[in-house]
């Protein structure tokens, strides 16, 4: 490839960037301000940056910000997602950070025991200072003025449990539930000569495959009112266990649907993990409980954090399920953010919310950044020293696999009552369906031929989208992979900052921009088609990343030295070289595109909706029989591919 066309190419990919993520999110930062659409694209075009400056002037205030305070549903909304305590926690933390720096710059240097003490001894205390507070206000404040409090904004219900959970917050509950079972998990399977191992492994793939509005469907089929489980408490007489819309349902859900990913990232921090250093700990006299605190904890505190905050983030982003199961009213962040701009047009509102999630999760990150980078994990050699001795004792092995067995049923339960409910061909007030049917697969079989399937839709939207994301994310990872240049940097923030940014987020800073001239893309499939191959890129590069750093470049400089060119050596040694990684990353594309929801809902054209929007729909409208057929159909599709990446990483292994 000559010089002057991978220059051109690099345009190309730069362009893009810049026109379908760059611009959208400044776009929502201005809107936030402005309250209307700024033709930020358009002054760009035409070369007018003093007529964008002039409506920035004349537009841009702060009445969005300061109304946050005053909606009482955006304040509660954030503060339900969030929490107060662990959103005081993280002020301290980076209020601390500053005024270190501060001292650092202005008097000297600064103690490296002050930024200990500002780290985790610092956010405990202000949590656990926030944490008494608001659980306990009532209990100091007369009763006739408490509605006057302040606290009653930030915790205003009567009994202490509702005021635990305002307090905690909805978001870092469903983490540290997801961290406690996805540890477990991880621990058994990779510590212990558990039985059925490589069984548990594979079933954590269920999880995540399973869309989060089917996981909110299974909860309804199964937990929910008239769900088989209900059904069969109720024949006992034992009453309903759970509210089918309710903060516990949508916990359970998003607990049960995320913790693999605490499960992959400890596991991976397990394996890597010396165990001389825990060895060493018992030889000089350590206690088993001492050992677990003091040594193994801290060397997988990053592997636990990485977990954690994926968890938060899918969890903080996540639009189907919060608005499905969460009652309307508990306002939540990402379900007002679309009800702004989807019910009131609210523009000013919408992009104030959007841009306060973004900042929230670049925060989060920071400080998950933070305690994994600063804390000196290092394993002495880098690598294990050995193989780790496994925990055989009977009783552990046992306990480990109850554990496992009853963590894993539950995603099990959610798909096997969405199958029943969707091969019923009548259910009344039996416990059990007095019929079956096949009716409903076959239907969508029929309408596969027909010009209005939604699942000729995805396909219609994802493969386009998959083989441009494939092309991109193969020369972005290249680039970063080879290049010295400094402007790599830059590059790789722009391909990780989609990955943080809430669907709904995203979707907002689109439409503010292509919602008219020069480029009207709203409500159009190449919208849809862009913010897809956008929002899904880094999983294709970070795939493709890992696997070119494992290949030197002496291979290909071998290539070039024996007449070979650029093309010819990239399709002839580096793309063989990096296949498992390669189709690993478009599987990752494939299976995330064919979940979407928040983005198609809001871009996608009128009365033309792919499979994931369908499914949704006809779960807002009730019918959870169509529903769960097509909601199995989805499962199978998602299904197979990560089995096939669940292979590929093993070739990866062994290679």
């Amino acid at each position: 490839m000559s010089r002057a066309l991978r220059w051109l190419f690099a345009g190309l990919v730069l362009a893009f960037l810049g026109l379908f993520l760059v611009l959208p999110m400044i776009s929502m930062v201005l809107v936030g301000f402005t309250g209307e659409p700024v033709d930020l694209l358009g002054h760009l075009v035409r070369g007018d940056l003093s007529g964008l400056i002039r409506q920035l002037a004349d537009k841009a205030d702060w009445r969005y910000y300061a109304g946050f305070f005053e909606t009482r549903r955006y304040f509660r909304g954030f503060l339900n997602a969030v929490g107060a305590a662990p959103l005081a926690a993280i002020l301290a933390w980076g209020v601390a950070r500053v005024a270190l720096g501060g001292w650092g710059l202005l008097v000297g240097p600064v103690p490296p025991a002050w930024y200990r003490r500002a780290g985790l001894p610092l956010m405990g205390l202000v949590f656990g200072l926030v944490l008494l507070a608001g659980v306990f206000w009532r209990l100091l404040v007369p009763a006739e003025a408490q509605q006057a409090h302040w606290m009653y904004h930030i915790a205003p219900s009567r009994s202490w449990e509702g005021r635990l959970w305002q307090i905690l917050g909805f978001c870092p509950l469903v983490t540290l539930a997801s961290t406690i079972l996805g540890g477990i998990v991880a621990w058994s399977v990779v510590r212990t000569a558990m039985p059925g191992r490589n069984l548990v492994r594979w079933l954590c793939i269920v999880p995540l495959a399973l869309p989060p509005f089917l996981g909110a469907l299974a909860f309804r089929n199964l937990l929910g009112e008239g769900g088989l489980l209900t059904r069969i408490l109720e024949a006992m007489g034992l009453g309903t266990p759970f509210e089918g819309q309710s903060v516990l349902a949508a916990g359970i859900v998003q607990t049960f649907l995320f913790f693999p990913f605490v499960v992959l990232t400890t596991a991976a921090a397990l394996e890597r993990m010396d165990p001389s250093l825990g060895e060493a700990a018992q030889v000089t006299g350590a206690r088993p409980g001492f050992s677990l605190w003091t040594v193994h904890l801290p060397m997988l505190l990053p592997g636990l954090s990485a977990g954690a905050f994926l968890t938060f983030i899918r969890s903080f982003g996540d639009f189907a399920v919060l608005s499905l199961l969460m009652p309307i009213g508990r306002p939540i962040l990402v379900v007002e953010a679309y009800r702004d701009l989807s019910g009131s047009t609210d523009w000013g509102g919408a992009s104030m919310l959007s841009t306060l999630m973004v900042l929230t999760i670049l925060a989060v990150l920071a400080l998950q950044k933070s305690f994994a980078e600063e804390g000196g994990f290092e394993t002495v050699t880098g690598r294990a020293a050995g193989e780790p001795d496994l925990v055989r004792t009977p009783w552990v092995c046992r306990a480990c696999l109850a554990a496992c067995a009853a963590i894993l049923s539950v995603p099990l339960l959610f798909v096997a009552a969405t199958l029943l409910v969707s091969l019923s061909a009548r259910w009344g007030v039996e416990t059990l369906p007095t019929a079956y049917t096949l009716s409903r697969y076959g239907e969508i079989l029929r309408r596969m031929m027909g010009a209005d399937s939604p699942l000729l839709n995805s396909f219609a939207l994802v493969l386009p989208a998959l083989l441009l994301t494939l092309i991109l994310a193969l020369t972005i990872a290249w680039t970063l992979a080879r290049s010295r240049h400094w402007s790599r940097h830059l590059l790789d923030f722009a391909t990780v900052l989609p990955f943080v940014v809430p669907g709904v987020a995203f979707a907002v800073a689109l439409i503010g921009i292509f919602n008219g001239p020069p480029l009207a893309l709203h409500l159009t499939a190449t919208l849809v088609l862009c913010a897809y191959v956008v929002t899904r890129m880094p999983f294709a590069v970070r795939s493709i990343l890992a696997s070119l750093q494992q290949v030197g470049p002496s291979l290909e400089e071998g290539s070039k030295t024996l007449g070979a060119t650029s093309s010819l050596t990239m399709a002839r040694v580096t793309i063989p070289l990096i296949l498992p990684g390669f189709m690993a990353g478009a599987i990752m594309v494939f299976i995330s595109a064919m979940q979407d929801v928040a983005i198609t809902l809001m871009t996608c054209p009128p009365r033309w909706y792919p499979a994931s929007i369908f499914v949704f729909q006809r779960i807002q409208e009730g019918d959870v029989f169509d529903a769960s057929a097509y909601g199995m159909v989805l499962l199978v599709l998602i299904l197979v591919p990560y089995a096939v990446v669940w292979r590929l990483g093993g070739v990866r292994a062994e290679l």
